[in-house]
C-alpha cells in the first residue's frame, strides 16, 4: 500500500510539474 501511495504523490507532482509548462 506504502508502495503504491508513494507512486501516486510521484505521479501527482509530475502532473503538476507538466502543467507548470
Amino acid at each position: 500500500i506504502l508502495c503504491i501511495h508513494l507512486q501516486r504523490a510521484t505521479i501527482s507532482a509530475y502532473n503538476e510539474s507538466t502543467k507548470l509548462q
